[in-house]
């Protein structure tokens, strides 16, 4: 998952994005210091958490004031897509396998 996340990084620089780290970490174990971060993300997460809402106390503490947290969560089966897109209903697709 590490190997993911560092491609992805090199391709967002290389479309002018020259002030983006991607950090991967336990959630319950941060080395960051509070207000450290512009965004947090998210995606399919939150649904393995007994409870969700004490990360999601955890990631706004390591928000600065004017940070943003973005989430992606839901039922896989309920998915609408405006304008229909083929390949993102083959990766949901491919979850839901």
């Amino acid at each position: 998952m590490r190997h993911l996340h560092y491609r992805r990084q090199e391709k967002s620089n290389g479309r002018g994005i020259d002030q983006c780290t991607i950090l991967t970490g336990d959630i319950f174990n941060l080395r960051y210091v509070h207000n450290s971060f512009d965004l947090t993300f998210t995606c399919f997460v939150l649904e393995h958490f007994p409870r969700p809402a004490e990360v999601l106390k955890i990631l706004k503490n390591h928000l600065r004031s004017s940070g943003t947290i973005t989430v992606i969560e839901g039922d896989h089966v309920s998915v609408f897509f405006y304008p229909r897109s083929e390949a993102a209903h083959r990766k949901i697709q491919h979850l839901l396998q």
